[in-house]
């Protein structure tokens, strides 16, 4: 695929991925490359982790239908990881002003987004500790780059509005 159209196709799903985000009441916070990042609790509500589980369902539902709509594009895939916990935010610069945030949150969402699998959602212990209305499957523990093993979870996709069924039971 040429640069050019490459290009296009990001911006086409990062796009969307906004409007997703903007219904949803994240706030992107960066690109790099094809990554994109999103954020929600700032503004203190305590639904984040449901918010941003929902949004992340959406966008998963959005590159399969696409996809089908559409053969002849490339089959994007999306590996999606979420953690909750305390930020640090700011903008930084002086001539290109930026809003970021960071901390230990961050760096384990980001080794969430990593261990997830294409077009599942990767979750830590604490976000599922938050979840409502969530069917999840327990992946145990498992090694993140410098953390150490963390408790991850997938979170079910759904039928019809039911959880499918597993054989695998949920823990921590």
């Amino acid at each position: 695929m040429k640069s050019v159209e490459r290009i296009g196709e990001l911006d086409d799903i990062f796009t969307t991925f906004d409007r997703i985000s903007f219904d949803h009441g994240l706030e992107r916070i960066k690109t790099i490359g094809d990554a994109y990042m999103a954020i929600a609790g700032l503004e203190g509500n305590e639904d984040h982790a449901q918010r941003t589980v929902n949004a992340a369902e959406e966008m998963v539902t959005y590159l399969k239908t696409r996809r089908l709509e559409h053969p002849e594009r490339p089959d994007w895939r999306v590996r999606i990881g979420a953690h909750s916990g305390p930020v640090v935010s700011g903008v930084i610069g002086g001539s290109r002003l930026a809003f970021d945030v960071w901390g230990d949150t961050v760096n384990v969402a980001a080794r969430m987004e990593s261990s997830s699998e294409p077009g599942k959602i990767n979750i830590s212990s604490a976000t599922r500790k938050l979840l409502s209305r969530k069917a999840t499957q327990s992946r145990g523990r498992l090694a993140a780059k410098n953390k150490g093993d963390l408790t991850m979870f997938f979170i079910r996709p759904v039928d019809g509005g039911m959880p499918r069924p597993s054989r695998e039971a949920d823990h921590e």
